[in-house]
């Protein structure tokens, strides 16, 4: 029997067997529950709220944008990458994981629209290295600095959804 090659039904059947028994397992990808921001809010809530929008603040669908761009192209990279690990799925599922982490990354990194808010703006340019100390008062003093024509942040640091970093660098992935 060639090596490329399989001969009569029960011998399919048995191959099929062994590859589905060696493609066990799951993955996930995304932001795992043990990741928290310094203040312990969970980094998958601030990112839900960032995806979803909350009540002023408009959604940014960086996640989903990401699906739906790549979700065609994960069976048949799955079944190259299968074939040549030789049905290994925790092989498979590392590459797959790397995969769809490193693209989620690139998607934040690429999201521009819609814009932050003015006021989101200039708290970024007052407090841009301790966002974590903001308070009502400095959100009142930022809406009276844009009231005034004040600009807030600009370049990189008027970019959607990277104002620390935290939530990039807490792009994980699971195999099970």
């Amino acid at each position: 029997m060639s090596a490329n090659y399989l001969h009569g039904g029960d011998e399919l059947i048995k191959k099929l067997k062994d590859i589905a028994k060696n493609m066990q397992g799951s993955l996930r990808v995304g932001f795992m529950e043990e990741a928290t921001y310094p203040n312990e809010t969970p980094v998958a809530a601030v990112a839900y709220w960032n995806e979803y929008g909350k009540k002023n603040q408009p959604p940014r669908p960086f996640f989903r944008t990401m699906v739906e761009e790549q979700l065609s192209t994960w069976p048949e990279k799955m079944a190259s990458w299968a074939k040549k690990d030789n049905y290994d799925s925790k092989k498979v599922f590392l590459k797959l994981g790397l995969d769809i982490s490193g693209r989620l990354r690139k998607s934040i990194i690429k999201f521009v629209s819609p814009p932050l808010s003015e006021v989101t703006l200039m708290l970024r340019k007052m407090k841009w290295s301790n966002p974590e100390t903001i308070t009502l008062a400095d959100v009142i003093e930022a809406a009276e600095r844009v009231a005034k024509g004040k600009k807030g942040a600009v370049g990189t640091q008027a970019k959607p959804l990277i104002w620390t970093g935290h939530m990039l660098k807490s792009i994980a992935y699971q195999i099970k």
